[in-house]
């Protein structure tokens, strides 16, 4: 497996300095960066291969933001990812999905799998992969765990779609570590600790549980730590640690 992190331009050359394979950063706030800082990634001393939170909070997915505001946004957003070096969007963002009051889950789950799809074409034309992510219950009111992740992914039949798995989401829902056997193949995984600090030495049988659930579906790919970090070298090279120790 490669671990890499998810962080801010700001920490690139730190998180090459620790060892980190790749670096994951946030798509909704790339159309914003100066042009000096998109350069900057571009020049990055480590591949940035990744991106999540895909959707800034004021699009709203579901009878909210016209479709036309929203393929604009994930052209513009696609083709500046596809330039920096990018090869995966992860496709959380549970504000944006949230289902409003008023709407029916048949109606939103609908709608859900056409914006998947909307996603995922826009997405093919630039050669990317779209990563579906079950969230939290305080998150977001739809797609939570990873047999609903995989149903909205099947629903919207696009052969450049995968599913996430995130320990600290499967793990704020109760999800069984067993239902990662069952999935269809995984695309991406992020993880932190239980409290959503990095991983901890304290927590390593977890986590082993967690790897040897990937390895035995299959999985090989990369995996992000998707943390809150208040002293970024520190903090990211024990998380880095962890993983690294995990057989």
């Amino acid at each position: 497996m490669r671990f890499g992190i998810c962080t801010t331009p700001e920490h690139m050359e730190e998180t090459a300095a620790l060892g980190f394979d790749y670096i994951e950063l946030a798509a909704s706030s790339l159309l914003k960066l100066p042009q000096p800082v998109k350069e900057q990634i571009c020049q990055a001393p480590i591949p940035v291969e990744t991106f999540n939170v895909l959707f800034p909070g004021d699009i709203r997915l579901i009878n909210g933001t016209p479709d036309e505001d929203i393929l604009a946004y994930l052209e513009g957003t696609f083709r500046l990812i596809h330039h920096l070096g990018g090869h995966l969007v992860v496709f959380g963002s549970g504000r944006s999905r949230s289902i409003p009051e008023g709407v029916s889950f048949d109606e939103a789950f609908a709608r859900l799998t056409t914006v998947t799809q909307m996603i995922c074409d826009v997405a093919q034309t630039y050669g990317l992969q779209v990563a579906v992510e079950p969230l939290r219950y305080e998150e977001t009111n739809i797609i939570h765990t990873l047999t609903e992740g995989a149903l909205l992914m099947q629903a919207a039949n696009r052969k450049n779609t995968g599913l996430l798995a995130d320990l600290y989401h499967m793990c704020a829902n109760h999800e069984a570590l067993t239902q990662i056997d069952v999935m269809p193949k995984l695309s991406h995984v992020h993880i932190s600790a239980v409290g959503r600090g990095v991983p901890v030495a304290e927590e390593a049988a977890y986590y082993q549980a967690f790897f040897d659930h990937l390895k035995a579906s299959g999985y090989d790919g990369r995996v992000s730590i998707e943390s809150r970090i208040q002293d970024f070298p520190r903090e990211a090279a024990a998380g880095l640690a962890v993983l690294k120790s995990l057989s």
